[in-house]
């Protein structure tokens, strides 16, 4: 089973265009609206197509500059991003302790492990004390994590034993903190 979702992740990355060498002129903005909530607008309208989101997702970066681009061999056009561009919605566990490994699965259907290349953290609202779940998906995009997922974590969490009061998880020979016990 674990060799299946290896193969199937390592296919994902494999089919994904290679945006980040592309370096074509900047052809100026497009109405494109990604919400925090993960949903995609066009000219203030959701795009309703999960197969035109999901396309979009994969020529999407974001740049040096701080702004977010749709991207082509050919031309580059900024998008606007509330928070992060992507939302992680599934969470699947394959045995325990630290030699539990961690797939997650966004809602443009890119499957990812959490490794060193994918990790998750978690950042704190400064008003209200909530946690606010995310993980490095691809490159630099960022995905925030749902509650169902962060939840997940929580679930295989464990203390860490290197560093007492610290609360997390592993995956991949990596434990990843979600928080501070107590």
């Amino acid at each position: 089973m674990l060799e299946k979702l290896i193969k199937e992740i390592k296919k994902a990355e494999d089919s994904m265009p290679p945006v980040h060498l592309w370096e074509p002129d900047n052809c100026g903005e497009i109405d494109i609206q990604i919400k925090s909530n993960g949903q995609w607008f066009h000219e203030g309208e959701l795009i309703k197509r999960q197969e035109l989101v999901n396309l979009f997702s994969k020529v999407l970066r974001l740049d040096d500059d701080g702004h977010y681009y749709l991207v082509t061999p050919v031309e580059k056009m900024k998008i606007q991003v509330d928070d992060v561009p992507l939302l992680t919605v599934k969470a699947e566990c394959i045995n325990q302790g630290k030699d539990q490994k961690v797939c997650l699965t966004t809602d443009t259907d890119y499957q990812y492990m959490v490794d060193a290349d994918h990790a998750v953290y978690v950042q704190f609202d400064e008003q209200t004390g909530d946690p606010r779940p995310y993980s490095i998906v691809r490159q630099n995009l960022k995905s925030l994590l749902s509650r169902t997922v962060y939840m997940s974590l929580v679930e295989w969490g464990v203390e860490s034993d290197v560093e007492k009061g610290k609360f997390g998880f592993w995956s991949c020979g990596q434990f990843f903190e979600l928080g501070s016990l107590g």
